[in-house]
């Protein structure tokens, strides 16, 4: 199994920490997670740091056509089983991205 995470986020707060978490339970069960991160985040400091395999997207806001753009060529790239979503921005460039080719189940959690 292969997660993609989605995260919008600038600053570190409790929904970057839950995505920390996950990400450390899902990798001790065997399932391979991916991170899409704001640039210049927090979070992405954090996937740098604990070798967690990213990538970093502008994420402006939710109908940021470039960013889903380059989602949908992370997804290709990638190959996800499940994209989850953790944040609204991400919820609304992931839907974008449907337009531009990606079509793996979306789970959504705020």
């Amino acid at each position: 199994m292969k997660v993609l995470h989605l995260s919008s986020e600038k600053s570190w707060r409790g929904g970057e920490q839950q995505i920390a978490y996950l990400i450390e339970e899902l990798t001790e069960l065997g399932v391979e997670n991916i991170a899409c991160v704001k640039k210049s985040s927090e979070f992405e400091a954090y996937c740098e740091l604990n070798n967690i395999r990213h990538f970093s997207l502008p994420f402006i806001n939710s109908a940021d056509v470039g960013s889903a753009m380059h989602l949908a060529k992370v997804y290709k790239r990638a190959k996800p089983d499940i994209v989850h979503i953790h944040s609204s921005k991400s919820h609304g460039v992931a839907a974008l991205s449907s337009f531009f080719g990606m079509r793996a189940p979306i789970v959504i959690s705020r």
